[in-house]
């Protein structure tokens, strides 16, 4: 199977190289401050004393 050449649209990367590096590029960007801000958001909502563990059925 060969591509056909007009009928895609210009603005996405061609190969799967490019989108999985845009793919991966993004993630390494927003990673960090998401993890950061999720770990805080745990600690803010943590709940005081350990939840009783489950009951057996």
């Amino acid at each position: 199977m060969r591509q056909p050449e007009k009928q895609e649209m210009p603005s996405f990367p061609r190969r799967n190289d490019d989108i999985l590096g845009f793919v991966k590029g993004s993630a390494q960007k927003h990673t960090q401050p998401i993890i950061r801000q999720n770990t805080r958001l745990a600690a803010y909502h943590a709940p005081a004393q350990p939840l009783p563990p489950p009951k057996a059925a």
